[in-house]
């Protein structure tokens, strides 16, 4: 009987560790808190119980966080800009200039679920120190989307070869910019290495803005 008890609570305490390990994933920093909020619901009903509340309130906090993200980006006045006078930037550091067709949606139209309603706009793919910019030809407007208001860069593949295809960048607000077909000037077709280079100089970017942001926070307290 002991025997069979210390066999059941060791079962459960490792099962248990199992799903703050879960938590931890699912809710980041909060995780282990969400991981204790759910052993109650783990002991009494068992860790299918357990795994949805852990889903539900990870998507819960999820969403607030974009949320706060939203009114913080638009209270400071940061915006992504749609404009048919779209330049080069001279005051925004070191400049890379790619070629690249682009698509924007919106989460209330139902994107990521449904297909951007826009077509696409070829021009010149601009990646500075603090935005990235897609300058179409004369007539037709553009989009200058500032390093400080992006919350997420993604990068899809095409699912036959592996290949990176689509830069997807997730603004405040449920904006999405959709960059596709990325090269280097003067070259056709599809261009895996450039599409990889201009990520990767995204992600460094925001990464780079974010830590500066965290600084100078701590240094105001």
């Amino acid at each position: 009987m002991r025997r069979s008890l210390a066999s059941d609570l060791a079962s459960t305490v490792k099962g248990f560790l199992r799903w703050c390990g879960m938590a931890l994933v699912l809710g980041g920093l909060a995780g282990c808190a969400l991981g204790a909020f759910a052993l109650p619901f783990y002991l009494i009903y068992g860790g299918g119980t357990a795994a949805g509340l852990l889903v539900g309130t990870s998507l819960e906090m999820h969403e607030a966080q974009k949320r706060r993200f939203c009114h913080e980006v638009t209270s400071r006045g940061i915006e992504v800009s749609e404009s048919t006078e779209l330049r080069m930037p001279t005051d925004e550091g070191d400049v890379r200039t790619y070629e690249a067709a682009w698509q924007s949606a919106l989460a209330e139209e139902g994107y990521p679920k449904v297909e951007p309603r826009r077509l696409p706009v070829s021009g010149k793919l601009i990646v500075t120190e603090r935005s990235v910019l897609l300058v179409p030809p004369p007539g037709t407007a553009g989009v200058r989307i500032p390093y400080e208001g992006v919350q997420n860069i993604e990068v899809r593949n095409i699912s036959a070869s592996g290949m990176p295809y689509t830069i997807i960048v997730n603004s405040a607000c449920g904006r999405y910019d959709i960059f596709t077909y990325v090269r280097r000037e003067g070259t056709s077709g599809l261009d895996p290495d450039a599409t990889t280079a201009v990520a990767k100089r995204l992600k460094d970017s925001v990464a780079l803005l974010r830590a500066a942001a965290a600084r100078e926070r701590g240094g105001s307290h």
